[in-house]
């Protein structure tokens, strides 16, 4: 879901976590680019197709 807009790591392996975090931090390229993708990646949602989805999933919880 996050899409090429966020770092993905796995959640046992904190020498991982400790460079992600730093090389963001730290370079602003990789800052700037996450930042510009986080944008892009925000604008592919909407309120109105969030309320579809969730009407489409009670309806699809009831008919069940």
């Amino acid at each position: 879901m996050a899409g090429d807009a966020a770092v993905l790591l796995w959640p046992l392996e904190p020498a991982d976590w400790a460079e992600a975090i730093l090389s963001v931090l730290t370079d602003p390229h990789v800052a700037a680019a996450l930042r510009q993708k986080g944008f892009e990646r925000a604008a592919g949602f909407s309120w109105t197709r969030t309320a579809l989805a969730t009407r489409d999933v009670y309806r699809e919880a009831l008919l069940a």
